[in-house]
């Protein structure tokens, strides 16, 4: 991509590594399948509108986002910001809380995930692997700070901990009691045992925030001059934790 935006017209004729969209309209605004429900609650839909409202720089083409990248290929700019956050909605309302890991996530789960992206964003046709993975990863985060601060904080008071958390109303009681006890089930607990000593032997943390690599290469960029594909990587490593 060598520093240049993608444009990437409608996406037309590309074989977007899943095939063609079933006859759906790429130069329309809804072609998602009409069994997907997009969740109507009000964080979604606060979630998915508010961030272009209010950045009025955003590039667009035919009412979509178009995502830049920067020289080695990676989302970059504010654009990326707005694909960032809707990835987190849909990872929050479009995948049940009950799959046990993003691995788990059915096939056809996660190509109407890859679709309702490109309802609102234009990415480069490749890109379909990075963004499911990027989900995949807002999933397990969500996941994590629901454990964190609806369950292990109410372990003790049942009450409070078989009620569902009212800021995340797409998430229904039958679901949520099950996730419950999912998390406090033995095999849950002896799994989250292994991953918290693994994660303790990791020292060094890098301190980056929702900066992020990209950010960081921007202000060694602009502190040395160089280009972002000529930055030495192991300076990006060091800097991220320092």
């Amino acid at each position: 991509m060598d520093g240049v935006e993608f444009d990437g017209g409608d996406n037309d004729g590309v074989d977007l590594d899943r095939g063609d969209f079933d006859g759906a309209e790429m130069d329309g605004v809804n072609f998602l399948p009409p069994d997907f429900d997009v969740p109507e609650s009000s964080n979604f839909r606060r979630g998915v509108n508010m961030g272009a409202r209010q950045n009025k720089r955003l590039k667009t083409k035919k009412g979509k986002i178009v995502v830049q990248y920067n020289e080695i290929g990676v989302p970059a700019g504010d654009e990326a910001t707005e694909l960032a956050s809707f990835i987190g909605v849909l990872a929050c309302t479009s995948i049940s809380i009950l799959y046990s890991n993003e691995r788990k996530v059915p096939l056809e789960i996660k190509d109407r995930l890859w679709k309702s992206v490109l309802v609102r964003f234009i990415v480069h046709p490749r890109s379909r692997k990075q963004l499911i993975q990027s989900i995949g990863t807002a999933f397990r985060n969500f996941k994590y700070m629901l454990t964190k601060n609806y369950i292990w904080k109410f372990r003790n008071d049942k009450k409070k901990l078989y009620a569902p958390p009212i800021e995340y109303p797409q998430i229904k009681r039958p679901i949520w009691i099950n996730f419950v006890d999912q998390c406090l089930s033995e095999s849950f607990e002896k799994i989250s045992r292994v991953n918290k000593n693994r994660r303790a032997l990791n020292k060094c943390n890098h301190r980056l925030s929702r900066k992020g690599y990209v950010g960081l290469m921007k202000e060694i960029c602009a502190e040395s001059g160089l280009s972002e594909e000529l930055i030495d990587m192991s300076e990006l490593w060091k800097r991220a934790r320092s």
